[in-house]
């Protein structure tokens, strides 16, 4: 069990005094859209092929023969699995790994929405009504032998979901190689053949590297591809790029433009023609040249699927763990357990789902979506938002700020054209979902130098119904992304309803803030953008709390939940510091978690005194505490001290964590071939990480980051 942390600390005595509690929540959800961004399908469930058993030879004197030789570890019945040992060593292999996401994903389009493919779909693999054609052959005895072409259903009729794999890879390998028109290629020549098969002699691309290691081995490599004949593909890539760049062309007539681009289609087949003659030996007719190659996408099918049990767990984790459907119902319950006033939830896409899960929850139907910000600049993707409890509280006034980090770390501003310098501009919102700033004409105000606009200016965009919008430049268009992060923080002014007896004193009001940070951990140029972030946050939220004072009165809390992507402290990566205990008081601070902490004074509620702290995000790569309740008062200025885990001041604030969640990652057994749980702590020999399916004692965990939660003790002044 985690140990329980408090801290903050109370006004002084004799000062009359109102005590409120407020629940408080923060909760990375993993968007729907992003959850397949994790890694490819299958690495949630995969064991690849197992290793030999261990053999032990007798050593006595009458020495025996020798043992006979352990019976093969059967992967697949296909024949291949000594070409798969070789291609991809035993267990579970990276290299496949990367030729599903950066080969069958990116290329093959198997789960993008403009194909049929979408193999990630449990119910591609269940029953006997699979309406697919296929192309089958054996191979060739001579080049002129043709495919057959079956309905899948007919040949797939006892077939296990690993043959079904097959059929469906084998389909979408053939068709790549075909797609010659546009009718072919629903997202243009985005990606087609010519994109992946590069000539090593020009450019060396990691892709088509992949390609060869694994495809090359079934007779679908390109390494000893004469130099001349590389070059003949070249020159047809340099035709299709002439083509397109003269389409492109602004002066270029609307019909001249359909002509270029029927003539880029005729490039591209072209081309395609020439690679599938190659990567079919020479063949001499279409029909052969079909032939050959539906034979060997069929074996490379073969090589890169799974067995049976793998896609037992792969269907069961992917159903389970990833589809959405399942996930919302697993997120509301998480959020019920906590019984929360305020919740902060960062990498939301599908609100309504969210909404209406949390609306058909007894306890959670009060919490309603009151601040809602895309992190894109048009209506696409997550964003991070804050959840109410509206018989708690009343909504007074929401704002968010757009972070330009980036465009500060590289040195752009005035001189560039980008400014930089903070803006506020009256922003729209309905129901709770504040609107993409490309979506409306906007009339920023400046608040640096003598154009600076006044609290008082900003106070009455908030009384006016306007959702308050700061940003760092102008430039918000998608194509002008440089100048602006995909980040950004949501805030709103939550002043509790008061109660008969609590008349004689002010409202309590609370300023709540969401926001996610810059990715990846451990990485020092995204400390430093996730410090700029902050920083941007803390001037953007300066002002909104002097507005908001102007407009409404009185705050009595700031508090800040996020997904920081920052551990506290640099001991908990590996080979950052000479300090390797995370809970040493000597380890340095990550920059942002010492800005916010020791330079802004936030209390960090989920801080520990003792003890290793428990992380919040769990994979099988690594495991971090990243998410953040941070709380202080609004008129504690930046020099007052007195923040961290405990500390001196008068803040009149107080905030207790609750235990957070210790997930274990789950392997498969030797010996039933079910899940099992492993040790806290150990990734070494896990085939899933989270989200997971519910396994032996522990339940479904529905995202890759826990909640976390705390109850925030407020002291208002009467």
């Amino acid at each position: 069990m985690a140990t329980r942390a408090t801290v903050g600390l109370g006004l002084g005595p004799g000062v009359p005094r109102r005590e409120v509690s407020v629940r408080v929540g923060q909760y990375n959800i993993l968007a729907a859209n992003l959850a397949n961004n994790l890694k490819s399908w299958f690495w949630y469930g995969y064991s690849g092929l197992r290793p030999p058993p261990a053999t032990t030879t007798a050593t006595t004197l009458a020495t025996p023969p020798p043992p006979p030789p352990p019976p093969p570890q059967i992967y697949r019945d296909d024949g291949l699995d000594g070409l798969r040992a070789e291609v991809f060593g035993t267990g579970r292999s990276p290299l496949l790994a990367d030729f599903w996401a950066g080969v069958l994903k990116k290329y093959v389009k198997i789960w993008s929405l403009y194909f049929d493919y979408e193999l990630q779909r449990p119910s591609l693999y269940e029953g006997e009504d699979i309406e697919a054609e296929i192309d089958v052959a054996p191979m060739p005895q001579s080049l002129g032998a043709a495919a057959v072409k079956l309905p899948l259903a007919e040949m797939r009729l006892a077939a296990g979901p690993s043959e079904r794999l097959v059929a469906l890879l084998q389909e979408a390998l053939l068709d790549f190689l075909y797609r010659d028109r546009l009718d072919l290629a629903a997202e243009g020549d985005k990606d087609l053949a010519h994109h992946l098969f590069v000539s090593p002699h020009h450019k060396a691309t990691l892709n088509f590297a992949t390609w060869q290691k694994v495809a090359g081995p079934v007779g679908l490599g390109l390494l000893d591809l004469p130099v001349a004949d590389w070059e003949a593909l070249e020159e047809k890539r340099r035709a299709i790029d002439a083509e397109k760049h003269a389409a492109a062309a602004p002066a270029a007539p609307a019909p001249v433009r359909d002509s270029l681009s029927d003539m880029r289609w005729e490039c591209i087949a072209d081309y395609n023609r020439a690679l599938r003659r190659h990567l079919a030996d020479g063949a001499d007719s279409e029909e052969a040249i079909r032939g050959v190659l539906a034979h060997k996408c069929r074996r490379l099918a073969e090589l890169v699927s799974f067995s049976d049990a793998d896609m037992r767990d792969i269907l069961r984790i992917q159903h389970e763990s990833f589809d959405w459907q399942q996930r919302v119902h697993g997120i509301a319950d998480e959020m019920a357990k906590r019984n929360c006033h305020i919740w902060a939830v960062a990498e939301i896409d599908a609100y309504e789902d969210i909404s209406g899960a949390l609306a058909r929850n007894p306890s959670t139907s009060r919490l309603r979506l009151v601040a809602y910000k895309h992190r894109k600049t048009i209506r696409a993707d997550d964003g991070v938002a804050i959840y109410a409890d509206v018989e708690r509280f009343d909504v007074e006034g929401v704002g968010f700020v757009r972070f330009s980090s980036a465009a500060e770390y590289r040195g752009l501003g005035k001189g560039g054209g980008g400014d930089l310098g903070l803006r506020v501009h009256a922003g729209r919102v309905e129901d709770g979902i504040i609107t993409p700033e490309t979506e409306y004409e906007r009339q920023p105000i400046p608040l640096e130098g003598d154009e600076a606009a006044p609290a008082a200016a900003v106070a009455e965009m908030l009384t006016g119904g306007a959702a308050v919008a700061y940003t760092y430049t102008d430039n918000l268009k998608p194509e002008q992304g440089r100048w602006f992060d995909e980040r950004v923080a949501t805030f709103a002014v939550l002043k509790a309803k008061v109660k008969e007896r609590e008349a004689d004193g002010p409202p309590t009001r609370i300023l709540a803030v969401a926001t996610h940070l810059w990715h990846t951990q451990n990485n020092p140029t995204n400390e430093r953008l996730r410090l700029i972030e902050a920083q941007q946050m803390m001037r953007a939220l300066t002002h909104f709390k002097e507005a908001a004072t102007a407009a409404f009165g009185p705050l009595h809390a700031e508090i800040v939940c996020g997904d920081f992507n920052d551990a506290p402290n640099l001991a908990w990566y590996e080979g950052r510091c000479n300090e390797t205990d995370p809970s040493s008081a000597a380890a340095p601070p990550t920059p942002v978690y010492d800005f916010m902490v020791r330079e802004q004074g936030y209390l960090d509620a989920l801080g520990q005194v003792e003890g290793r702290r428990t992380p919040t995000t769990f994979t099988m790569a690594r495991s971090y505490p990243i998410d953040y309740i941070m709380v202080r008062r609004p008129d504690h200025g930046a020099s007052g001290g007195g923040g961290g885990s405990g500390g001196g001041g008068s803040f009149g604030l107080a905030a207790r964590a609750d235990d957070v969640q210790r997930v274990r990652l789950a392997t498969r057994c030797g010996a039933s071939g079910d899940l099992e749980l492993l040790p806290y702590g150990t990734s070494r020999g896990a085939v899933t990480g989270t989200p997971m399916p519910a396994v032996g004692e522990q339940p479904t965990v529905p995202s890759d980051h826990v909640p976390v939660s705390a109850t925030v003790d407020i002291e208002v002044p009467l």
